[in-house]
Formats: structure tokens, sequence, C-alpha cells
């Protein structure tokens, strides 16, 4: 087992339960900021300078080309999950009319009440 990266200190005591919490920071490598930029040469022509003009343009309209389709693909999604919600909806509003339609409404307390007395005046 190779401790020499440990920053912890070596003890023949089991580790502590705050032992992985007690780490010495270690500094962070630095990231580079040009990642994506092209270095440009010191000496270049007029010509091999518009060169990569042109190419860095054609880059970037490929860039938000592609970018655009991005958009319009989501906006499709969107769309057809809005329009799939709206079927489903659409499908439990008529199962449930159709449900109300074949069962016959329930007479409250009341109205039973009224029934039976007009019932009862025309005997």
């Amino acid at each position: 087992m190779d401790v020499s990266n440990s920053a912890l200190p070596i003890t023949s005591a089991p580790p502590s339960p705050f032992s992985k919490h007690l780490i010495m920071p270690t500094p962070n490598q630095p990231k580079s900021k040009n990642a994506g930029r092209v270095a440009i040469p010191k000496a270049i022509t007029g010509s091999k300078y518009r060169e990569l003009l042109k190419e860095k343009q054609a880059q970037k309209e490929e860039d938000e080309r592609a970018k655009e389709e991005r958009k319009q693909e989501r906006i499709r999604k969107r769309k057809a999950e809005k329009r799939k919600k709206m079927l489903q909806n659409a499908k439990i509003k008529a199962k449930r009319q159709k449900k109300a339609e074949k069962k016959p409404k329930k007479r409250t307390e009341r109205e039973a009440f009224e029934i039976a007395r007009r019932i009862w005046i025309r005997i």
C-alpha cells in the first residue's frame, strides 16, 4: 500500500471518524483559458490571415446553425409533449363523460322526498 500521497499521518491506531475530513489541501492546477483558440503564427501573410478568418467565420456559422437546429428540435419536442398531454386529457375527459352518461344521476334526499310527495298527492 502506497501512503506517500496520503496527507494523513502514519500511525498504528485505527483511523479516526474525522480522518476523511482532515486532509491537507493541494494546490489546484491552472486550467488553460485558450483551450478552443487557434494560435496565430507570429509571421503570417495577408492571404493566410484572410484564410484563417474565413475558417473562423465558417466555424462560427456552423456552430450557430447547429445551435439553431438544437433549438428547433427542443421546440418540436415540447410541442409534441404538449400535444400528447392534450390528447391524454381529452381521452380522460371523454371517458369520464361516457361514464357519467351511463351512470344514473343520484338524487339527493330532498329530491327523493319531493318525488315521493308528488306521487302521494296523485293517489
